[in-house]
């Protein structure tokens, strides 16, 4: 599999961080990643400073830049983020990979072999995409009310730019990318519990033990403010990492999330992946 990791100024800070959790997990052996710096305010120094880590990694991995001359704001920039991917991607027949894994910054693995889980499971299901089901919220006077999709930061097929060819219209459109895709994504993705979001979530902490982890005590707002999260009962925010689902969640933006995992993992001298793993990402489905 290909990890494609896009970086901008809004999340480049959680890139160190997040690639020495990877390392405490082996890396990406035997998978390709390529790390894409997308915004000019990202400075040299801070570049050679991400891709030290990064390089640690793997044999196979690769960095580019490729900078933008407009600015547009969210969502159209990133929209641009992730046509710009698509399209190198397929461009580079996928650096040799049978699929790419859209992998914000803000996506965190929490066990150990997740990129190998992910690509069996994407083998096995035989699946044109694979990510994580959404729905999008009621409104009266924005698209279906509850049509679901599929959360951008998923598994794609190499083809991706030209298959769904809304791709090529991205950067132009004013509403998020995973929602606009759709058409030409929902009906071909399968879903999956192996990646959770829990969306622009801060604080995470542990509940009752090393084993079970509750998700985003505070939410960020638009406005870069915090406000409690709305789910009150920590039963209901929390994550058994017993079990083998998920095996990465998406959403946290700051590094809570990294350290807790990190420190968890960091004297696992050698991971055993067992018989029931696999046939528990097998079987994995909503």
């Amino acid at each position: 599999m290909l990890i494609f990791v896009p970086i901008t100024r809004v999340d480049y800070h959680l890139a160190v961080p997040l690639f020495k959790l990877m390392g405490v997990f082996g890396g990406v052996q035997g998978h390709t990643m390529v790390v894409a710096f997308m915004d000019r305010a990202i400075t040299e120094v801070d570049k050679e400073f991400i891709l030290a880590e990064a390089m640690k990694l793997g044999d196979k991995v690769y960095s580019i830049t490729h900078t933008f001359n407009v600015e547009y704001g969210w969502p159209r920039s990133a929209n641009l983020v992730f046509q710009t991917a698509a399209m190198i991607v397929e461009q580079n027949g996928a650096y040799g990979e049978p699929c790419w894994y859209f992998f914000e910054l803000d996506n965190c693995p929490v066990v150990p072999d997740w990129v190998g889980r992910l690509a069996r499971a994407y083998e096995w299901k035989t699946a044109i995409y694979y990510g994580v089901r959404e729905y999008k919220p009621v409104s009266n006077n924005e698209g279906e009310d509850g049509s679901a999709f599929m959360l951008g930061t998923g598994i794609y097929p190499p083809d991706t730019f030209s298959r769904a060819n809304m791709c090529r219209h991205l950067h132009i459109i004013g509403e998020r990318f995973d929602w606009v895709l759709r058409p030409q994504i929902t009906p071909y993705a399968w879903p999956t519990k192996m990646i959770a979001s829990y969306r622009r979530t801060l604080e995470y902490c542990y509940a009752g033990g090393s084993k079970h982890l509750v998700y985003g005590a505070k939410v960020l707002n638009d406005d870069g403010s915090t406000r409690l999260n709305v789910v009150s009962d920590k039963k209901e925010r929390t994550i058994d990492l017993t079990k083998t689902s998920p095996v990465v969640v998406h959403g946290c933006k700051d590094t809570s999330l990294i350290q807790l995992i990190s420190k968890r993992f960091s004297n696992t001298s050698k991971v055993v992946i067992t018989k029931q793993d696999v046939e528990d990402d097998e079987e994995d489905q909503d």
